[in-house]
């Protein structure tokens, strides 16, 4: 027959993931990251992942898209949103991401700051959201497992360098895409993001 399990199955330190198993959490198992993921270390860490986006931000300009955006924000500035389409074959922004550019823009000439640092600083705090929307999702299962999927998103270098540096503006849907599964947590934002 099948071997009787003589208790929890005890998860490496590795698996931050905190699905419940045996009614106790994989947390347990890994006093290191359990310590790393209290309240008093958890907001340093996190704080230290947004400062190296803003660091980022501060002493790159990014690659060519960031250029590219540039111009576009000052193609519908010039002939509006619809002309721009006119104007060139190679814009592939939808509308509502050219109006958001221009908002930007328009913000960054009230401050007296390059588009493109400000377009950029949009992108931080849509990792803040999303950080945010990952821990009340996470929560659902342990405190910390909500916490773990925060510091997935702000320490990974992919996530840091993508929308600081490569410069798309994919991460801006990333916090709606996160906020939606998680109605009992932000009802009005998730119903917002699904909308």
């Amino acid at each position: 027959g099948r071997p009787r399990v003589q208790g929890p199955v005890r998860a490496p330190c590795g698996e931050v993931a905190a699905a419940r198993v045996w009614g106790e959490s994989r947390m347990s198992s890994c006093p290191g990251m359990s310590r790393l993921l209290e309240r008093r270390t958890f907001w340093p860490i996190a704080l230290f992942g947004v400062a190296v986006r803003l660091a980022l931000i501060a002493t790159t300009y990014g690659t060519n898209d960031a250029g590219f955006m540039a111009v576009w924000v000052d193609l519908v500035k010039r002939v509006g949103i619809s002309g721009s389409y006119a104007h060139t074959a190679m814009m592939n922004h939808p509308p509502f991401s050219l109006a958001y550019m221009r908002l930007i823009d328009m913000i960054a000439q009230a401050l007296g700051i390059a588009f493109v640092d400000v377009f950029r600083f949009f992108q931080v705090l849509a990792d803040i959201v999303a950080a945010t929307a990952l821990v009340q999702i996470g929560r659902r299962t342990s405190v910390e497992h909500g916490r773990a999927l925060a510091l997935f998103l702000l320490l990974s270098p992919g996530a840091a360098f993508i929308s600081r540096v490569h410069f798309p503006s994919a991460a801006t849907m990333v916090p709606l895409v996160f906020l939606a599964p998680a109605p009992r947590s932000a009802p009005v934002l998730a119903r917002s993001a699904r909308a």
